[in-house]
């Protein structure tokens, strides 16, 4: 009984780790958004953003620590994870208008 309990839980834990780990569906969660909403932006920037996606995902996961590890407020975050993972603004500006859309059309 305990065994097929412990495998119950971790067929309901596992998907919502799975989307914890992109880093996009991290930084939106860490943005009060539901996960529902997230895995929505997260697919939606997938097909839009193709190869930069990539580069998109880890400056979330970057983001989203920031935010909740590290307790900094979102803008502060923002220029942080941009330094941290290398990106200029100049090319996270068109990112970050793309998941702003993608949330709007999401919710």
């Amino acid at each position: 009984m305990k065994r097929m309990m412990a495998v119950l839980c971790m067929g309901v834990a596992l998907p919502a780790a799975a989307q914890e780990s992109d880093g996009v569906v991290a930084m939106c969660l860490a943005q009060g958004e539901s996960e529902e909403v997230c895995g929505c932006v997260s697919e939606t920037l997938m097909d839009e953003m193709d190869d930069s996606y990539g580069e998109f995902e880890a400056f979330g996961a970057a983001y989203a620590m920031k935010v909740e590890d590290e307790g900094m407020g979102p803008v502060t975050a923002w220029g942080a994870a941009l330094d941290e993972v290398g990106m200029g603004r100049v090319q996270a500006n068109p990112m970050g208008d793309a998941y702003r859309s993608a949330v709007a059309s999401c919710e």
